[in-house]
């Protein structure tokens, strides 16, 4: 009897894998840390794929909805699969880039993911043209050859993250994956057509080339930049749904790239997100509302993402071996010939690699051995390949060619993402430990064991300052301090303080500036988040990547206000463009002030920069002479060469404020008392409202005053508003000197309110 299957049973699978995937999060994290989630996530999905083929239906086991649900996602379109799941990996991998570091290291990316992406997929067709026993045509090797072109290190980064390895190494594999995936989907789709039987030219492809990315690239900004629109509106007028808003942007953003460049535009859905995540990793970041909440819903989103689409490539690659190799469509002799491929196709890599060896070292810092080594066994297969593997069984039908291919194709595409993932995932951990980029220098032992003693310091004075007080706290009264001991070590053990070796200078300095930056990093955060620098303004994303180029090359006396002061002075003064800005309605929106700045505007941002500037390196200096003692794991001696380097930045800050107007510093310093005020008073109703003292509707009343004097110092430049008829676009900008009469207004208002 039929029985009509609903639509919705389909959901069963999806949520059901993902409280699977999050069972197998918890077990891999607390007892098999060896094996990545990503392997077993496969693992599971090949098991579960044998299960429901093996299993008859009136087993004591069979459950009808999920046999239906997982018979749906098995012939689930692969299409809906790289629409659905491959944007939000690619945008959440983009966004996170450090641009910095990125920026140098693009020319060696590029290599890797255009050239390298040639070169593999040339080699592995050659291979399986001429090694292979199944006469495949050119045609048909190519595109098995740029299916294998596309990498997929998701298990090796996240061990990268976790085992400590370089940000250096973790970007140049990453950004390769992240650009390789585009190219590698577009040498497939030309290869598609030629093996369909198209008239494809030398010339004709390289347009089609051209067309994939160039378009894919200008579509992703112009996306992107609309986006970014909204973004900086919610950031800069902070009312109570801003952060969620900000969130739904980015998710639309990074789906809508995708649909738009492969349904719409018909160019690379891959480059496009990566270069909209690109757009906001450098633009958007400062102007998040909440951080955290950006952070923790695209970690949500990367999980759910990882944990379905492996556990379905498993589920689909283990439902295709079983079902083709009953139907005799894969024989035992196809299983060597995985291996052999396996082995192959890591060869092609590691040749890949030494080919272009001396063009990368030309191209950026230059790679050792050890690190080809360990970009060679992290070329991982994974679910984007597989997917692409079955849209190929299922053209196969349609233009009546051989069903073994496509079978043969499909099986050893996914055995090979199998094996990389079951084998190279898994000792990646050894093979890091082995080469020693797992190994922690002497000083940065010496810092963790330096701050391990502060901790527990802090911890035996907190016990004291409770056993001395007068007025007992009836939670901790009568304790026993025997027992307490007991469960807190430190308590009942002095930790002895090691003295530091005085050879490692070099080591102390690069670890003292390394800590010094992050510092000083986090004081611009605080400045940004405490109201002092609009979120909106240039100058919260210059400080913070100066802060990160410093952070990218400790090795370097400190120079980020060189750094700052070169960014600042890259932007232009258009005269024409930015008096039009000034004009009455386009003052209104500070975002065309921000694109199109005036001189006055510049200098708004050279004083903002070097005030905040100044008091952040100040906050650092402090905290390391509070942290650090003189004789301490750093020395005396490395902390004032560090000291040293920043007073000299610090001087030349000074030197560009001594310059300014002191009006002008004035009204920027009047702005910034202003921004921190207003900040404080929305964090004390948030606190009475979060104590209950203040109601949800109260909260709402004061904090939408004290927004709307929170946009008045975000919103209102040190530039005066002009009408239409008194304007003078393309001249000289004499009359727009306004002094501090802006900010004077802004004050007098706070007081009155």
């Amino acid at each position: 009897e039929h029985h009509h299957v609903h639509g919705y049973i389909a959901l069963f699978f999806l949520f059901g894998g993902f409280g699977l995937g999050c069972f197998l999060q918890v077990v891999q994290e607390r007892y098999m840390a060896a094996i990545p989630y990503t392997c077993m996530l496969f693992v599971t999905g090949f098991i579960l794929a044998v299960i429901h083929h093996y299993r008859p239906s009136g087993h004591w086991s069979y459950w009808g909805a999920w046999y239906q649900s997982v018979e749906m996602w098995d012939k689930i379109d692969p299409h809906v699969v790289l629409y659905v799941f491959l944007p939000a990996l690619v945008f959440s991998e983009a966004m996170r880039l450090n641009i910095k570091l990125g920026k140098r290291l693009f020319a060696q990316v590029l290599l890797l993911a255009c050239p390298g992406v040639i070169i593999g997929t040339l080699l592995t067709a050659t291979f399986s043209k001429y090694i292979f026993p199944y006469g495949w045509s050119w045609a048909a090797s190519l595109v098995f050859g740029s299916i294998l072109a596309a990498t997929d290190p998701v298990a090796v980064v996240a061990l990268f993250n976790t085992l400590g390895v370089s940000p250096r190494l973790t970007m140049l594999i990453s950004g390769e994956s992240l650009l390789n995936d585009g190219t590698a989907i577009v040498c497939f789709n030309l290869m598609m057509n030629v093996w369909r039987g198209d008239d494809v030219t030398f010339a004709g492809g390289c347009r089609y080339f051209l067309e994939m990315t160039v378009y894919a690239m200008f579509l992703g900004v112009a996306v992107a930049s609309l986006g970014l629109v909204v973004v900086f509106g919610s950031a800069e007028s902070r009312y109570h749904n801003d952060a969620m808003i900000q969130v739904a942007v980015t998710v639309c953003v990074g789906f809508l790239c995708f649909f738009l460049a492969e349904s719409e535009v018909g160019t690379s859905g891959v480059i496009t997100v990566v270069s909209a995540g690109v757009m906001f990793s450098y633009h958007a970041w400062p102007r998040f509302v909440s951080r955290e909440t950006m952070k923790t819903v695209w970690e949500f989103i990367e999980f759910l993402g990882n944990t379905v689409i492996f556990l379905l490539a498993g589920l689909l690659f283990g439902h295709r071996v079983v079902t083709r190799r009953e139907s005799q469509q894969i024989e035992r002799s196809d299983f060597f010939w995985l291996f052999v491929l396996y082995i192959a196709v890591t060869l092609i890599r590691l040749f890949m690699i030494l080919v272009l060896w001396p063009l990368l070292n030309c191209c950026g810092e230059k790679i050792t051995w050890r690190e080809a080594m360990v970009m060679t066994w992290s070329g991982l297969r994974g679910a984007v390949g597989l997917v692409l593997a079955i849209s190929v069984d299922r053209s196969v039908s349609e233009y009546a060619l051989d069903p073994k291919v496509g079978s043969r194709m499909l099986f050893h595409v996914g055995g090979v993402a199998m094996l990389t993932i079951l084998v190279n995932a898994t000792l990646a951990g050894p093979l890091l430990r082995k080469l020693g980029f797992t190994k922690t220098e002497e000083i940065e032992e010496k810092c963790i064991e330096h701050f391990e003693r502060v901790t527990d310091a802090h911890a035996r004075q907190a016990l004291q300052q409770i056993l001395d007080s007068q007025d007992k706290d009836p939670r901790f009264d009568g304790a026993a301090l025997d027992y307490t001991n007991d469960l807190v070590p430190v308590l009942s053990s002095e930790s002895a303080a090691q003295e530091p070796s005085g050879r490692q200078v070099n080591a102390k300095l690069r670890m003292c500036r390394e800590i010094f930056m992050r510092a000083v990093q986090h004081h611009y955060w605080e400045d940004i988040e405490g109201g002092l620098i609009p979120r909106t303004s240039r100058v919260a994303r210059i400080l913070l990547y100066s802060a990160d180029a410093m952070l990218d090359d400790c090795r370097q006396p400190l120079k980020d206000w060189t750094i700052v002061e070169e960014t600042l002075d890259d932007h232009q003064v258009v005269p024409c463009l930015s008096n039009l800005a000034l004009v009455w309605p386009f003052s209104n929106f500070s975002l065309l002030k921000e694109l199109l700045p005036s001189e006055q505007l510049i200098m708004m941002w050279q004083i903002y920069a070097a005030l905040s500037f100044i008091e952040s390196h100040k906050a650092a200096t402090e905290e390391i002479a509070k942290h650090f003692a003189p004789d301490g794991v750093l020395g005396a001696q490395v902390q004032a060469m560090v000291q040293q380097e920043s007073q000299t930045q610090c001087a030349l800050a000074t030197e560009l404020l001594n310059q300014l107007s002191p009006e002008k510093v004035q009204s920027v310093k009047s702005r910034m008392l202003a921004g921190k005020l207003l900040q404080l008073q929305v964090e004390k109703v948030n606190e009475l409202k979060e104590t209950g003292l203040l109601s949800e509707k109260g909260a709402s009343h004061i904090l939408h005053r004290l927004m709307d004097a929170q946009r008045n110092v975000s919103i209102k430049s040190s530039v005066k508003t002009i009408s239409f008829f008194d304007a003078s676009p393309c001249g000289d900008d004499e009359g727009g000197d306004s002094s501090s009469d802006g900010s004077d207004v802004l004050l007098a208002r706070y007081h009155k309110d």
